[in-house]
């Protein structure tokens, strides 16, 4: 594995050097921090709190030049957590991470993590099986599309198993990923194609308490 740390005094491309060949995930380590605590605090930040894709520091991609056969878009596994990435930014030094994956990872605000950059791609995906959580998403007329455009705007990666979150009007709607093809972690950056298979929300039928005989 490569390892690097982050050199803000020497921020330039690699050029007229010999380029690496990495055969593995690279290694580094960032300080992260909730989306809470990123400066621009725009609606449009609070959209994308939804999803898996982080902003980070513009330097990695030029720490990352010095690489031949980098894969883009850059996906970065904390764990066993994919991250997508939303923007490279000039001056920050940490990477921002949305609020409700930075907190059920247990993270502590500035420390620092351990992240891979993944040194090639995950497979495309064709197919997901996905259950809502709740009937408002029946009120969708478009269901089809309106997934389809979250899921792009929001993610790079899904994985079965994953708990989503998308904007719906004032409020928001969960998803359980239940199925992916055809692996079970799989990219949608640039899909032509996906099927999606909408699980139906099933109520709980009553249970009964006892029954009583009233015939006399």
């Amino acid at each position: 594995m490569d390892d690097f740390e982050p050199n803000l005094e020497n921020i330039q491309q690699n050029i007229n050097t010999n380029l690496i060949i990495n055969t593995d995930d690279i290694d580094i380590e960032l300080k992260a921090l909730p989306f809470t605590f990123y400066d621009e605090q725009t609606p449009k930040l609070n959209y994308n709190n939804n999803g898996n894709k982080i902003i980070c520091p513009k330097y990695i991609l030029y720490e990352l030049s010095k690489y031949e056969n980098i894969v883009y878009p850059i996906t970065f596994k904390y764990k066993d957590i994919y991250l997508g990435v939303r923007e490279f930014k000039e001056f920050i030094d940490e990477i921002y991470i949305p609020n409700n994956i930075f907190y059920n990872l247990n993270l502590i605000e500035n420390e620092k993590i351990d992240l891979k950059i993944l040194h090639k791609p995950l497979p495309k995906a064709t197919y997901i099986k996905i259950k809502p959580h709740c009937e408002d998403f029946y009120k969708i007329e478009d269901k089809k599309k309106y997934l389809e455009a979250h899921l792009r705007n929001l993610y790079t990666i899904i994985s079965k198993n994953m708990e989503i979150t998308f904007i719906y009007g004032n409020n928001t709607i969960s998803f359980t990923i239940l199925e992916c093809k055809p692996e079970q972690n799989v990219s949608i950056d640039e899909i032509d194609e996906l099927e999606i298979d909408i699980e139906p929300l099933i109520k709980p039928k009553p249970k009964i308490i006892a029954s009583i005989n009233c015939s006399l």
